[in-house]
């Protein structure tokens, strides 16, 4: 931990203190935009590249999100790397596709939050003695993490910082309530899912015949 601390004090002081304070831009706090240099997608890649365990608290997944991390998630279940990702049914928005994607792979555990709005958008790597955390607006979503407009904040910090320390007992509260995602599940969700997306056709072809 020793090796780390000089350098992530000096980052503290320049990313919250005094920007003109030079110090290792490797746990810099930073602020994740897409913009014509980069994505926020870019960042979450490389923390899964270099990351020996992460958790996922996202609202909202959809195929295309899970398209853009693809061959990184395989890659991590070839490794090993364990991971734990929580979405949320709230306005069953999330894709079934994209659940059913994540659950060919042995070593991500998948939950649905199905009580409350969750409305989380984070993303936890545990990188040797260090934690990285991005939290903002970005869902799992190839248009969040690639074109949208969105403000994350990408910081890195010990596992005995209030921050990391709130952060997993966040997450391991919802998870812990969260339900299993298996076939089972997907049968009934998907036939929730399908029910939300024809209904506005359905709505249409009424006040169609209605005006005639």
């Amino acid at each position: 931990m020793n090796k780390f601390y000089h350098k992530l004090t000096g980052s503290i002081h320049t990313g919250f203190i005094d920007h003109s304070i030079s110090s290792s831009k490797e746990y810099l706090p930073q602020l994740l935009v897409n913009s014509e240099g980069k994505k926020v997608l870019t960042t979450i890649v490389q923390e899964l590249n270099r990351c020996e365990e992460f958790w996922f608290p996202v609202a909202f997944v959809t195929t295309s999100g899970i398209a853009t991390l693809i061959n990184t998630l395989i890659e991590l279940e070839r490794k090993g790397i364990k991971g734990k990702i929580l979405v949320s049914q709230y306005l069953n928005f999330t894709q079934p596709e994209a659940l059913r994607r994540l659950l060919q792979f042995r070593n991500i555990e998948l939950k649905i939050a199905v009580e409350n709005a969750f409305h989380s958008k984070g993303y936890l790597f545990k990188n040797g003695d260090l934690y990285n955390l991005i939290i903002g607006s970005s869902n799992l979503t190839a248009s969040a993490l690639c074109e949208n407009i969105e403000w994350n904040l990408k910081v890195t910090a010990t596992p005995v910082s209030y921050i990391i320390h709130k952060a997993i007992h966040e997450f391991s509260s919802e998870f812990e309530k969260g339900i299993r995602v298996n076939d089972e599940f997907l049968q009934h969700y998907e036939t929730l899912y399908i029910k939300q997306v024809d209904f506005p056709k359905v709505k249409n072809r009424i006040s169609h015949i209605r005006t005639k």
